[in-house]
Protein backbone atom coordinates (compact mmCIF):
# COMPACT_ATOMS: atom_id res chain seq x y z
CA UNK A 1 0.00 0.00 0.00
CA UNK A 2 1.50 3.34 -1.08
CA UNK A 3 1.36 6.50 0.98
CA UNK A 4 0.06 9.77 -0.43
CA UNK A 5 1.30 13.15 0.83
CA UNK A 6 -0.34 16.46 -0.08
CA UNK A 7 2.28 19.20 0.06
CA UNK A 8 0.48 22.53 0.46
CA UNK A 9 2.58 25.53 -0.53
CA UNK A 10 2.34 28.77 1.47
CA UNK A 11 1.55 32.12 -0.09
CA UNK A 12 5.12 32.71 -1.28
CA UNK A 13 4.87 29.56 -3.43
CA UNK A 14 8.37 28.40 -2.48
CA UNK A 15 9.43 24.80 -1.89
CA UNK A 16 11.55 24.26 1.20
CA UNK A 17 14.36 21.87 0.21
CA UNK A 18 14.67 20.31 3.64
CA UNK A 19 10.94 19.78 4.23
CA UNK A 20 10.36 18.20 0.82
CA UNK A 21 13.50 16.04 1.10
CA UNK A 22 12.25 14.76 4.45
CA UNK A 23 8.95 13.69 2.86
CA UNK A 24 10.78 11.98 -0.01
CA UNK A 25 13.09 10.17 2.41
CA UNK A 26 10.11 8.92 4.43
CA UNK A 27 8.63 7.39 1.25
CA UNK A 28 11.96 5.94 0.11
CA UNK A 29 12.07 4.16 3.48
CA UNK A 30 8.43 3.05 3.31
CA UNK A 31 8.54 -0.75 3.31
CA UNK A 32 5.00 -0.88 1.90
CA UNK A 33 6.13 0.42 -1.48
CA UNK A 34 7.09 4.08 -1.64
CA UNK A 35 4.36 6.61 -2.35
CA UNK A 36 3.34 9.83 -4.07
CA UNK A 37 3.60 13.52 -3.20
CA UNK A 38 1.20 16.01 -4.77
CA UNK A 39 2.47 19.59 -4.62
CA UNK A 40 -0.24 22.21 -4.90
CA UNK A 41 -3.10 20.19 -3.37
CA UNK A 42 -4.45 20.70 0.14
CA UNK A 43 -6.08 17.91 2.18
CA UNK A 44 -6.43 15.71 -0.87
CA UNK A 45 -9.31 17.57 -2.50
CA UNK A 46 -8.59 21.31 -2.60
CA UNK A 47 -6.45 22.14 -5.65
CA UNK A 48 -4.50 25.33 -5.09
CA UNK A 49 -2.08 24.92 -7.98
CA UNK A 50 1.44 26.28 -8.20
CA UNK A 51 3.19 28.97 -10.16
CA UNK A 52 6.35 28.40 -12.25
CA UNK A 53 6.05 24.59 -12.33
CA UNK A 54 9.08 23.97 -14.60
CA UNK A 55 11.70 25.60 -12.30
CA UNK A 56 10.13 23.79 -9.35
CA UNK A 57 10.38 20.48 -11.24
CA UNK A 58 14.11 21.14 -11.79
CA UNK A 59 14.47 22.07 -8.09
CA UNK A 60 12.89 18.78 -7.00
CA UNK A 61 15.05 16.74 -9.37
CA UNK A 62 18.13 18.51 -7.97
CA UNK A 63 17.01 17.70 -4.41
CA UNK A 64 16.74 14.00 -5.31
CA UNK A 65 20.13 14.02 -7.05
CA UNK A 66 22.23 16.17 -4.74
CA UNK A 67 20.42 16.74 -1.43
CA UNK A 68 19.54 13.14 -0.61
CA UNK A 69 22.38 10.78 0.16
CA UNK A 70 22.80 8.32 -1.48
CA UNK A 71 21.26 9.88 -4.59
CA UNK A 72 17.57 9.09 -5.09
CA UNK A 73 17.57 10.29 -8.71
CA UNK A 74 16.75 6.86 -10.18
CA UNK A 75 13.97 6.16 -7.67
CA UNK A 76 11.97 9.37 -8.05
CA UNK A 77 9.92 10.62 -10.98
CA UNK A 78 8.72 14.25 -11.18
CA UNK A 79 5.74 15.15 -13.39
CA UNK A 80 3.77 18.35 -14.09
CA UNK A 81 0.00 17.81 -14.20
CA UNK A 82 -2.60 20.36 -15.32
CA UNK A 83 -6.19 19.88 -14.17
CA UNK A 84 -9.38 20.96 -15.96
CA UNK A 85 -9.28 24.41 -14.33
CA UNK A 86 -5.78 24.91 -15.85
CA UNK A 87 -4.07 24.80 -12.45
CA UNK A 88 -0.62 23.21 -12.37
CA UNK A 89 0.19 20.47 -9.87
CA UNK A 90 3.46 18.56 -9.49
CA UNK A 91 3.40 14.80 -8.86
CA UNK A 92 6.48 13.30 -7.22
CA UNK A 93 6.35 9.50 -7.55
CA UNK A 94 8.72 7.78 -5.12
CA UNK A 95 9.71 4.13 -5.33
CA UNK A 96 10.82 2.15 -2.31
CA UNK A 97 14.57 2.30 -1.76
CA UNK A 98 16.85 -0.38 -0.35
CA UNK A 99 19.31 1.88 1.47
CA UNK A 100 19.43 4.29 4.38
CA UNK A 101 18.84 7.82 3.12
CA UNK A 102 19.77 11.12 4.77
CA UNK A 103 19.42 14.80 3.93
CA UNK A 104 22.60 16.53 2.70
CA UNK A 105 22.24 20.30 2.18
CA UNK A 106 23.68 21.76 -1.03
CA UNK A 107 25.60 24.44 0.89
CA UNK A 108 28.57 23.70 3.11
CA UNK A 109 27.61 23.13 6.74
CA UNK A 110 29.01 25.81 9.03
CA UNK A 111 28.45 23.78 12.20
CA UNK A 112 29.89 20.40 11.22
CA UNK A 113 30.98 19.69 14.78
CA UNK A 114 27.36 19.96 15.90
CA UNK A 115 25.72 17.40 13.62
CA UNK A 116 24.73 14.11 15.20
CA UNK A 117 24.49 11.40 12.53
CA UNK A 118 21.49 9.15 13.06
CA UNK A 119 19.32 6.60 11.32
CA UNK A 120 16.38 7.82 9.22
CA UNK A 121 14.16 5.65 11.40
CA UNK A 122 13.00 7.86 14.28
CA UNK A 123 12.40 4.81 16.46
CA UNK A 124 16.14 4.05 16.47
CA UNK A 125 17.43 7.64 16.29
CA UNK A 126 18.61 8.79 19.71
CA UNK A 127 18.09 12.27 21.10
CA UNK A 128 21.33 14.25 20.79
CA UNK A 129 22.29 15.78 24.14
CA UNK A 130 24.85 18.61 24.24
CA UNK A 131 28.22 17.47 25.55
CA UNK A 132 29.83 18.77 28.73
CA UNK A 133 32.73 20.09 26.64
CA UNK A 134 30.47 22.28 24.50
CA UNK A 135 31.99 25.76 24.12
CA UNK A 136 29.41 28.53 23.81
CA UNK A 137 30.25 32.16 24.59
CA UNK A 138 27.91 33.27 27.36
CA UNK A 139 26.97 29.74 28.50
CA UNK A 140 28.85 27.16 30.55
CA UNK A 141 28.27 23.59 31.71
CA UNK A 142 27.39 23.35 35.41
CA UNK A 143 26.68 19.67 36.08
CA UNK A 144 24.79 16.64 34.84
CA UNK A 145 21.45 15.91 36.50
CA UNK A 146 20.12 12.34 36.74
CA UNK A 147 16.33 12.41 36.40
CA UNK A 148 13.91 9.96 37.99
CA UNK A 149 13.81 8.04 34.71
CA UNK A 150 17.57 7.48 34.94
CA UNK A 151 18.47 9.92 32.16
CA UNK A 152 21.63 11.98 32.70
CA UNK A 153 20.91 15.47 31.39
CA UNK A 154 23.45 18.31 31.12
CA UNK A 155 22.67 21.59 32.86
CA UNK A 156 24.17 24.79 31.45
CA UNK A 157 24.00 28.30 32.83
CA UNK A 158 23.31 31.09 30.33
CA UNK A 159 24.84 34.38 31.40
CA UNK A 160 24.16 36.38 28.22
CA UNK A 161 21.34 36.65 25.70
CA UNK A 162 23.63 35.42 22.96
CA UNK A 163 24.62 32.41 25.05
CA UNK A 164 20.97 31.52 25.68
CA UNK A 165 19.99 31.86 22.03
CA UNK A 166 22.97 29.90 20.74
CA UNK A 167 22.52 27.09 23.25
CA UNK A 168 18.83 26.71 22.33
CA UNK A 169 19.74 26.83 18.64
CA UNK A 170 22.48 24.22 19.12
CA UNK A 171 20.07 21.71 20.66
CA UNK A 172 17.46 22.30 17.94
CA UNK A 173 20.08 21.94 15.20
CA UNK A 174 21.47 18.69 16.59
CA UNK A 175 18.00 17.12 16.71
CA UNK A 176 16.49 18.68 13.59
CA UNK A 177 16.03 15.42 11.66
CA UNK A 178 13.81 13.44 14.02
CA UNK A 179 12.84 15.54 17.04
CA UNK A 180 10.95 18.74 17.74
CA UNK A 181 12.52 20.68 20.61
CA UNK A 182 9.87 22.19 22.89
CA UNK A 183 10.40 24.36 25.97
CA UNK A 184 9.02 24.58 29.47
CA UNK A 185 9.83 27.31 31.97
CA UNK A 186 10.12 26.42 35.65
CA UNK A 187 10.80 28.48 38.77
CA UNK A 188 12.49 25.42 40.33
CA UNK A 189 13.91 22.24 38.87
CA UNK A 190 12.20 18.85 39.18
CA UNK A 191 13.63 15.45 38.36
CA UNK A 192 10.34 14.05 37.04
CA UNK A 193 7.64 15.45 34.78
CA UNK A 194 4.49 13.49 35.49
CA UNK A 195 1.19 14.89 34.17
CA UNK A 196 -0.88 16.91 36.63
CA UNK A 197 -3.67 14.29 36.48
CA UNK A 198 -1.52 11.68 38.19
CA UNK A 199 -0.02 14.12 40.65
CA UNK A 200 -3.56 14.86 41.82
CA UNK A 201 -4.98 11.33 41.44
CA UNK A 202 -2.17 8.73 41.87
CA UNK A 203 -4.52 5.85 41.04
CA UNK A 204 -4.09 5.66 37.24
CA UNK A 205 -7.30 3.74 36.54
CA UNK A 206 -9.42 6.06 38.69
CA UNK A 207 -7.78 9.15 37.18
CA UNK A 208 -8.38 7.93 33.63
CA UNK A 209 -12.03 7.20 34.36
CA UNK A 210 -12.62 10.67 35.87
CA UNK A 211 -11.03 12.45 32.93
CA UNK A 212 -12.79 10.28 30.32
CA UNK A 213 -16.12 11.10 31.93
CA UNK A 214 -15.39 14.84 31.82
CA UNK A 215 -14.33 14.72 28.17
CA UNK A 216 -17.47 12.77 27.30
CA UNK A 217 -19.60 15.45 29.00
CA UNK A 218 -17.99 18.11 26.84
CA UNK A 219 -18.11 16.31 23.50
CA UNK A 220 -21.80 15.54 24.04
CA UNK A 221 -22.53 19.22 24.61
CA UNK A 222 -23.48 20.64 21.19
CA UNK A 223 -22.89 24.25 22.23
CA UNK A 224 -19.32 23.54 23.37
CA UNK A 225 -18.55 21.56 20.23
CA UNK A 226 -19.74 24.48 18.12
CA UNK A 227 -17.51 26.91 20.02
CA UNK A 228 -14.53 24.57 19.67
CA UNK A 229 -15.22 24.10 15.94
CA UNK A 230 -15.22 20.32 16.40
CA UNK A 231 -17.27 18.41 13.84
CA UNK A 232 -16.59 14.80 14.87
CA UNK A 233 -16.73 14.77 18.69
CA UNK A 234 -16.30 10.99 18.98
CA UNK A 235 -13.07 10.91 16.99
CA UNK A 236 -9.86 10.17 18.88
CA UNK A 237 -8.20 13.34 17.56
CA UNK A 238 -10.98 15.65 18.70
CA UNK A 239 -11.08 14.11 22.19
CA UNK A 240 -7.34 14.79 22.46
CA UNK A 241 -8.00 18.40 21.43
CA UNK A 242 -10.64 18.79 24.16
CA UNK A 243 -8.27 17.32 26.75
CA UNK A 244 -5.37 19.56 25.74
CA UNK A 245 -7.63 22.63 25.86
CA UNK A 246 -8.69 21.71 29.41
CA UNK A 247 -5.04 21.36 30.46
CA UNK A 248 -4.12 24.75 29.06
CA UNK A 249 -6.98 26.44 30.95
CA UNK A 250 -5.97 24.93 34.28
CA UNK A 251 -7.46 21.44 34.71
CA UNK A 252 -5.53 18.24 35.45
CA UNK A 253 -4.99 15.98 32.41
CA UNK A 254 -2.47 13.62 30.78
CA UNK A 255 -0.80 16.53 28.97
CA UNK A 256 2.22 18.67 29.86
CA UNK A 257 2.23 22.35 28.83
CA UNK A 258 5.13 23.34 26.58
CA UNK A 259 5.87 26.13 24.09
CA UNK A 260 7.97 26.54 20.97
CA UNK A 261 9.14 30.04 21.93
CA UNK A 262 11.88 30.15 24.56
CA UNK A 263 11.02 33.74 25.56
CA UNK A 264 7.64 32.53 26.80
CA UNK A 265 9.44 29.79 28.76
CA UNK A 266 11.78 32.45 30.19
CA UNK A 267 8.77 34.43 31.48
CA UNK A 268 7.17 31.31 32.97
CA UNK A 269 10.33 30.57 34.95
CA UNK A 270 10.73 34.13 36.16
CA UNK A 271 7.11 34.39 37.37
CA UNK A 272 5.86 31.99 40.03
CA UNK A 273 2.30 30.64 39.88
CA UNK A 274 0.51 31.51 43.13
CA UNK A 275 -2.84 30.12 44.24
CA UNK A 276 -4.92 32.78 45.98
CA UNK A 277 -8.15 30.93 46.72
CA UNK A 278 -8.32 27.17 46.21
CA UNK A 279 -12.09 26.89 46.66
CA UNK A 280 -12.89 29.33 43.86
CA UNK A 281 -9.78 28.56 41.74
CA UNK A 282 -8.29 32.05 41.88
CA UNK A 283 -4.58 32.39 41.07
CA UNK A 284 -1.97 34.77 39.70
CA UNK A 285 1.68 34.92 38.61
CA UNK A 286 4.13 37.02 40.59
CA UNK A 287 7.58 37.98 39.37
CA UNK A 288 10.44 36.66 41.46
CA UNK A 289 13.01 39.19 42.59
CA UNK A 290 16.30 39.41 44.46
CA UNK A 291 15.96 42.09 47.10
CA UNK A 292 18.75 44.55 47.69
CA UNK A 293 19.19 43.27 51.26
CA UNK A 294 19.46 39.65 50.07
CA UNK A 295 22.10 40.64 47.54
CA UNK A 296 24.28 42.02 50.36
CA UNK A 297 24.05 39.04 52.69
CA UNK A 298 27.31 37.29 53.51
CA UNK A 299 25.63 33.87 53.48
CA UNK A 300 24.66 34.18 49.85
CA UNK A 301 21.29 33.66 48.21
CA UNK A 302 19.96 30.06 48.12
CA UNK A 303 20.04 28.66 44.57
CA UNK A 304 16.30 27.94 44.67
CA UNK A 305 15.73 31.69 45.05
CA UNK A 306 18.45 32.79 42.64
CA UNK A 307 17.76 30.73 39.51
CA UNK A 308 15.06 29.80 37.07
CA UNK A 309 15.14 27.08 34.41
CA UNK A 310 14.25 26.48 30.78
CA UNK A 311 13.78 22.77 30.06
CA UNK A 312 14.26 21.51 26.51
CA UNK A 313 12.34 18.35 25.57
CA UNK A 314 12.91 16.29 22.41
CA UNK A 315 9.63 14.89 21.08
CA UNK A 316 9.58 12.51 18.06
CA UNK A 317 8.49 14.37 14.95
CA UNK A 318 5.69 13.01 12.80
CA UNK A 319 6.29 13.64 9.08
CA UNK A 320 2.56 13.58 8.33
CA UNK A 321 0.91 15.48 11.17
CA UNK A 322 -2.58 16.83 10.52
CA UNK A 323 -3.49 20.46 11.25
CA UNK A 324 -1.74 20.87 14.59
CA UNK A 325 -2.15 17.24 15.68
CA UNK A 326 0.67 14.67 15.74
CA UNK A 327 0.51 11.10 17.03
CA UNK A 328 3.83 9.37 16.63
CA UNK A 329 6.13 6.90 18.41
CA UNK A 330 4.06 6.76 21.61
CA UNK A 331 3.45 10.52 21.87
CA UNK A 332 0.68 12.96 21.07
CA UNK A 333 1.67 16.56 20.36
CA UNK A 334 -0.93 19.30 19.88
CA UNK A 335 -0.41 22.88 18.73
CA UNK A 336 -3.39 24.73 20.21
CA UNK A 337 -2.84 27.67 17.83
CA UNK A 338 -3.83 25.40 14.95
CA UNK A 339 -6.58 23.27 16.50
CA UNK A 340 -8.52 25.99 18.36
CA UNK A 341 -10.06 29.14 16.86
CA UNK A 342 -8.43 32.40 17.99
CA UNK A 343 -11.49 33.28 20.09
CA UNK A 344 -9.60 31.04 22.55
CA UNK A 345 -7.00 33.79 22.81
CA UNK A 346 -4.63 32.51 25.52
CA UNK A 347 -3.07 29.66 23.47
CA UNK A 348 -2.30 32.06 20.63
CA UNK A 349 -0.73 34.60 23.00
CA UNK A 350 1.45 31.94 24.63
CA UNK A 351 2.52 29.92 21.55
CA UNK A 352 0.90 27.06 23.44
CA UNK A 353 1.64 23.44 22.67
CA UNK A 354 0.97 20.30 24.68
CA UNK A 355 2.53 16.86 24.74
CA UNK A 356 1.70 13.55 26.41
CA UNK A 357 2.82 9.96 26.38
CA UNK A 358 0.35 7.32 25.28
CA UNK A 359 -0.79 4.56 27.59
CA UNK A 360 0.64 1.17 26.62
CA UNK A 361 -1.59 -1.08 28.69
CA UNK A 362 -3.79 -1.12 31.79
CA UNK A 363 -0.84 -1.91 34.04
CA UNK A 364 0.84 1.46 33.40
CA UNK A 365 1.72 3.54 36.44
CA UNK A 366 2.12 7.30 36.81
CA UNK A 367 5.86 6.92 36.21
CA UNK A 368 5.18 5.49 32.74
CA UNK A 369 3.92 8.94 31.74
CA UNK A 370 7.03 10.74 33.02
CA UNK A 371 8.58 12.91 30.26
CA UNK A 372 11.97 13.21 31.96
CA UNK A 373 13.39 10.55 29.61
CA UNK A 374 12.87 13.06 26.77
CA UNK A 375 14.64 15.91 28.54
CA UNK A 376 17.54 17.04 26.33
CA UNK A 377 19.02 20.00 28.16
CA UNK A 378 18.46 22.20 31.22
CA UNK A 379 19.33 25.88 31.00
CA UNK A 380 19.79 27.72 34.29
CA UNK A 381 19.44 31.51 34.39
CA UNK A 382 19.77 34.00 37.22
CA UNK A 383 16.41 35.66 37.76
CA UNK A 384 17.90 39.16 37.81
CA UNK A 385 19.35 38.55 34.35
CA UNK A 386 16.07 37.12 33.09
CA UNK A 387 14.19 40.18 34.37
CA UNK A 388 16.65 42.47 32.59
CA UNK A 389 16.32 40.53 29.31
CA UNK A 390 12.51 40.54 29.40
CA UNK A 391 12.31 44.21 30.32
CA UNK A 392 9.07 46.09 30.98
CA UNK A 393 7.27 45.84 27.65
CA UNK A 394 3.64 44.72 27.45
CA UNK A 395 4.27 41.67 25.26
CA UNK A 396 5.54 39.51 28.12
CA UNK A 397 3.06 40.40 30.86
CA UNK A 398 0.37 38.51 32.73
CA UNK A 399 -2.39 40.51 31.05
CA UNK A 400 -1.15 39.61 27.57
CA UNK A 401 -0.18 35.96 28.16
CA UNK A 402 -3.31 35.26 30.24
CA UNK A 403 -5.94 37.56 28.67
CA UNK A 404 -8.98 38.26 30.83
CA UNK A 405 -12.40 36.84 29.84
CA UNK A 406 -13.24 40.26 28.42
CA UNK A 407 -10.79 39.56 25.58
CA UNK A 408 -10.52 35.75 25.61
CA UNK A 409 -14.03 34.70 24.58
CA UNK A 410 -13.20 31.00 24.83
CA UNK A 411 -12.03 31.51 28.40
CA UNK A 412 -15.30 33.31 29.20
CA UNK A 413 -17.34 30.41 27.79
CA UNK A 414 -15.45 27.89 29.93
CA UNK A 415 -15.89 29.98 33.09
CA UNK A 416 -19.65 30.09 32.53
CA UNK A 417 -19.98 26.34 32.11
CA UNK A 418 -19.49 25.16 35.70
CA UNK A 419 -22.11 22.49 35.04
CA UNK A 420 -19.63 20.56 32.90
CA UNK A 421 -17.07 20.32 35.70
CA UNK A 422 -19.27 19.58 38.73
CA UNK A 423 -18.29 15.89 38.96
CA UNK A 424 -14.62 16.43 38.17
CA UNK A 425 -13.74 18.22 41.40
CA UNK A 426 -11.85 21.04 39.63
CA UNK A 427 -12.73 24.39 38.10
CA UNK A 428 -11.25 26.50 35.34
CA UNK A 429 -8.58 28.69 36.96
CA UNK A 430 -9.48 32.38 37.27
CA UNK A 431 -6.55 34.81 37.15
CA UNK A 432 -6.26 37.93 39.28
CA UNK A 433 -4.31 40.82 37.77
CA UNK A 434 -2.56 42.61 40.65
Amino acid sequence: MKNTIYYYLPEDQKINNYHLARHIISLLSNKKGGGEIYIGIRDGNSIRGISAPKPKKVQIETICKKSISPSAQDLVGVFIIRDTSLKNVILVRVNNGSKTYTYSPLHKERLQDVIAKSSTDSKTAKIALPKETLKVAGASHIENIVTDSGTSVPMFEASTLHGLNQLVGYVKYCNRTHYDILYRGEASFHKSFIPSLYRKYPNVVHANQKLASLIENIVLDKHMMKQLHISNPQSERDKYIVESMLQHYGLSTHFLDVVDNHWIALWMGLNRWTELNKQYAYATYRQREISFIDSLTTKGIPSKELYQYILLFGIPRCSQGYEGFQKHDGFVTIDLREVLPSMFLRPHAQHAMLVRKLQKDNSDTAKDFDLSSNLVCIIRIRIDRAAEWIGSGKLLTLSNLFPSPAYDQGYSILLHRDDLFEDYGEKITQYVYD
